[in-house]
């Protein structure tokens, strides 16, 4: 599930760099994943384990 996505553009070169908050259901650990695409499409992800 695709949460949060932010852009720069040519006008507007700042980047957000933080969310609204988010409240899990349950208290256990899941798993969040962040993605990063550059201007030339090449992606990486890294996959952290969040402890509620």
């Amino acid at each position: 599930m695709q949460g949060w996505v932010t852009y720069r553009t040519r006008k507007d070169r700042s980047l957000a760099l933080s969310t609204d908050a988010h409240t899990y259901e349950a208290p256990g650990e899941y798993r969040v994943l962040v993605k990063v695409v550059d201007i030339f499409g090449n992606d990486t992800s890294q996959a952290f384990t969040v402890t509620v």
